[in-house]
């Protein structure tokens, strides 16, 4: 290796100790700055050290895969100061993680294609119908009674007009989960839809008022072997009471059952109706 005094180093730049074994694609000398050369503080001034990046970059990682190195890396994972480090390192990078808003977002997709999947709705039932779940709830209830003033409270939601359309909506999933099919629908979703079809019937278009409200309706009904259940491509709010598309559907099938009532608009209704649903399907994926 030629020593620094026999190369002649041009003003501005430095070599590097390793002279012709340099591993840098520039060659040995380089530009004296912190982009080639890393700094240390020494005697209160910082300078830079003799070696360039590039050089140190290939001798840790030459040092990396070497037995000694491997074997000193295994004994020191196992000591319980690096144990307890990792763990609150962890920790605080999960925690921080988790607060970001593409984590919060990719965590309720996750969640609702996870609670929507076949295997999920299985456990579910199963551990539903467990004796030693039903026997601590019983108990926990009897331990537990409500006080009147809950009482009070819950029959006041109850009759309000959230507190009935939560009832609705769990009156649903409990329906789709007796079949064994999937019970995604929230609020959410239901909001959404009033919002799509201007708070009217998405049918007739009558909107609510005295004599109708809007109704949860299954648009391919439990009883078929199509049936999604009870998730947001398969809900649409229609006009419930007199003479209402709701009471009129029951469980028959929607193709058929919106010709027979709408005769000639049928066809545009049912393209209206997909293209719903396709909007739906694009709002869950993202």
């Amino acid at each position: 290796m030629p020593s620094p005094d026999s190369i002649p180093i041009p003003d501005g730049f430095k070599l590097c100790s390793k002279g012709d074994q340099c591993v840098h694609p520039e060659g040995p000398i380089l530009p004296a700055t912190r982009e080639y050369f890393y700094s240390r503080k020494r005697c209160n001034k910082t300078v830079l050290v003799t070696t360039c990046i590039e050089c140190q970059r290939a001798y840790a990682k030459a040092r990396r895969d070497t037995l000694s190195y491997k074997a000193y890396k295994k004994a020191y994972e196992q000591t319980a100061k690096y144990k307890a480090y990792a763990k609150a390192y962890e920790q605080k990078r999960g925690a921080l993680r988790r607060q970001t808003p593409e984590y919060k977002a990719y965590d309720k997709a996750y969640q609702e294609k996870y609670k929507s999947s076949p295997k999920y709705q299985a456990y579910l039932k199963k551990y539903r119908e467990e004796p030693e779940r039903k026997k601590y709830v019983k108990n926990y209830k009897a331990k537990h009674p409500p006080s009147p003033e809950y009482l009070e409270k819950q029959c006041i939601y109850r009759r309000s007009p959230k507190g009935r359309l939560v009832a609705s909506i769990a009156k649903h999933r409990h329906l789709a989960r007796i079949k064994s099919l999937p019970d995604t629908f929230t609020a959410e979703d239901w909001v959404f839809a009033l919002d799509y079809w201007g708070d009217c019937c998405a049918i007739c278009g009558r909107p609510h008022g005295l004599w109708h409200s809007l109704a949860l309706d299954h648009w391919i009904p439990l009883n078929s072997d199509d049936c999604p259940g009870t998730a947001a491509e398969n809900i649409l709010p229609l006009c419930h009471g007199i003479g209402g598309c709701n009471n009129s559907k029951g469980d028959h099938e929607p193709t058929e059952w919106v010709k027979g009532r709408l005769k000639k608009r049928a066809k545009d209704k049912l393209t209206e109706i997909e293209n719903y649903f396709d909007v739906v399907r694009a709002r869950k994926v993202k």
